[in-house]
This record gives C-alpha cells, sequence and structure tokens, in this order.
C-alpha cells in the first residue's frame, strides 16, 4: 500500500463540524474526537498540510434550510448563528488566520459554498477527514469527495457519532470502501 499522504500542497486537512454545540452533543465521544482532530491539526501545521474548517452557520432567519425535520430543532434553538464563523469552534481547533473557515448548510461540506473552490486553488488531491458525526458529514464527506475522484483518508480517532454500532459500521465496513481509514498517530507517522 501507499504510504498515507500527510503533508504537500495536494494534501487538505478537513476539520468538519467541529462547533462547540456539536462537540457538546456527543459528550465524552465528541471531547475524544475533538482532541484527536487537535493533533491532527498540530501535525498539519507543522508539515504544510492545507487546513480547511467547515462548521455549520446561517444567516437570520435561516434561509439556507427547509421547513421540517431535521432542520427545525436547529432553528427553534437558534443555533448556529454566531456574529463570525470563528466564534462556535473549540479552543483546540481555532482557526489561525490562513486557515479558511467554510459555512455549510447541509451534511455534505461541498454544499452550496466555495469549499471546493479553496480545494481546486490549492490542488488538493487527498482529503483528509476528521469530524462529528460520522453518520452525517463524515459520511456525506467521503461520498462526495469520492464522486469528485479525491483520494480520502479518514481520521477514525477524530470522528464521533452518538451511536457507538453505527459509528463501528461506518469506519470498519463502509467507508473503507471509498477511503483509507486510519488514526490520527499512524498518518502522522
Amino acid at each position: 500500500m501507499d504510504p498515507l499522504p500527510n503533508d504537500g500542497h495536494d494534501v487538505a486537512l478537513l476539520l468538519m463540524d467541529f462547533h462547540n454545540v456539536v462537540v457538546e452533543s456527543h459528550g465524552e465521544r465528541g471531547a475524544r474526537a475533538t482532541s484527536a482532530a487537535g493533533r491532527a491539526l498540530e501535525h498539519a501545521r507543522q508539515r504544510g498540510t492545507g487546513i480547511f474548517h467547515v462548521v455549520p452557520h446561517y444567516r437570520p432567519g435561516y434561509p439556507e434550510l427547509t421547513d421540517g425535520p431535521p432542520f427545525d430543532d436547529v432553528k427553534a434553538a437558534d443555533l448556529f448563528r454566531e456574529p463570525g464563523l470563528r466564534d462556535g469552534i473549540p479552543a483546540v481547533l481555532k482557526p489561525r488566520t490562513d486557515e479558511p473557515v467554510v459555512a455549510k448548510f447541509r451534511y455534505s461540506p461541498f454544499y452550496a459554498n466555495d469549499l471546493l473552490h479553496m480545494l481546486r486553488m490549492r490542488s488538493a488531491r487527498t482529503l483528509v477527514l476528521c469530524g462529528i458525526a460520522t453518520s452525517g458529514v463524515v459520511l456525506s464527506a467521503v461520498r462526495d469527495a469520492w464522486d469528485l475522484d479525491y483520494r480520502i483518508v479518514v481520521l477514525a480517532d477524530a470522528c464521533a457519532d452518538n451511536d457507538a454500532e453505527v459509528h463501528r459500521i461506518l469506519l470498519e465496513r463502509l467507508l473503507p470502501k471509498q477511503a483509507t481509514v486510519t488514526t490520527v498517530a499512524s498518518w502522522a507517522g
């Protein structure tokens, strides 16, 4: 097997849905994934890997969301409306000024935003994914990135899901069909 790409201009680390609300809603699993994502972030910074923070963020009135499930709860709780995109990101993952923060509006990190454009401008060919939840943003990212012809690496310990069995099945059985699933330590090598 080829070595895992962990640096270079054509590699991009995507830190997806690491927002305080999302992390806290996943309890200890969310905290562990955030800590692991922090280690991946530090490695990426040391190696010059492209770094992209992708977080849910909406305008007043939620024009990006349809009425009905699953978004009614988001609207009712007035979530993801901080003044700035960076405001809800946990301290351990705080973006540097040169690290783009991208708003996302659906489960996929690529839907209706400028993430793909920025990845293309970086000439990224490999995406390294960390995120919460495994059954949400991570699954959507893998599927969409596969269709977009990216090489995909999922850092399993930097992902979390409230359903431990779904998390396990996705990481052990489904996602390996389209991505290399590994750990932060193995990726950072």
